[in-house]
């Protein structure tokens, strides 16, 4: 994976990747303002603005925008009525651009959020730092990181926002949804029913968020003990008995 940097210093450690996952890009200095055209797939554009995402299908690069993150902590949204009163320590398992954990955070939790995909992980990371906000991302696997926390009575919630499946419909997504969707393709979670019994194990409360219609995570014992419902999403609720 390429990543292009325009006359702004850049050195890979800074990234906070492993050796291993440095090897996979390769950094590219321009001197052109503009951004190269891709003809095919991803890469990652820098500058003084911070990462923005370049791809063959993308009219102009692709940038998280932290402009109205503030007012995310007015009022309460429908995720952080999920949560709980208790604006306690929350462990985003997915947490793909970081948007819900930033939304969380503006809203006076304490939020951890992992992505294990590696390019969506640096448009995070780089987003997370612009905010200015206090989160801990971490680069890795979600299951692993929550395994590693059974037993420590540290997170009051888990919450769950895996990848839609792609629907035949005329509607799209919105842009930073296709994108997750192409990037992460087939390795967006599909066992979350069986994450449910771990999940409360590391924590009380665990919050799954599904398309408004979709039907419920059910397995075994465990069903929703209450929703809250918006008119595209809603969030189901699951508590540790």
């Amino acid at each position: 994976m390429k990543l292009f940097t325009c006359n702004v210093p850049l050195t890979l450690a800074e990234l906070g990747l492993s050796e291993a996952e440095l090897t996979t890009l390769e950094l590219v200095t321009v001197t052109a303002d503009t951004p190269p055209q891709l003809t095919r797939g991803y890469a990652l554009w820098h500058d003084a603005h911070g990462l923005a995402l370049l791809g063959a299908e993308l009219a102009q690069p692709f940038r998280l925008k932290t402009a109205g993150l503030q007012r995310r902590g007015q009022g309460r949204s429908a995720l952080a009525t999920a949560c709980g009163q208790q604006r306690g320590a929350v462990l985003d398992m997915f947490a793909g651009f970081a948007v819900d954990s930033l939304t969380l955070a503006a809203q006076g939790f304490t939020v951890t959020a992992i992505e294990r995909h590696p390019l969506i992980w640096l448009m995070a990371w780089d987003y997370v730092r612009r905010s200015g906000m206090p989160i801990a991302l971490h680069r890795g696997d979600g299951l692993d990181f929550m395994q590693e926390c059974v037993g420590v009575p540290e997170w009051r919630v888990v919450y769950m926002d895996p990848m839609f499946p792609v629907r035949r419909k005329r509607a799209l997504p919105g842009l930073s949804a296709q994108i997750l969707q192409d990037l992460a393709g087939t390795n967006a979670p599909t066992n979350l029913p069986e994450l449910l019994p771990q999940a409360l194990d590391v924590a009380p409360r665990v919050v799954v968020k599904r398309r408004a219609k979709d039907p419920v995570l059910a397995t075994g014992d465990y069903r929703p003990a209450h929703q809250i419902k918006g008119r595209t999403v809603r969030f189901d609720v699951y508590l540790a008995s």
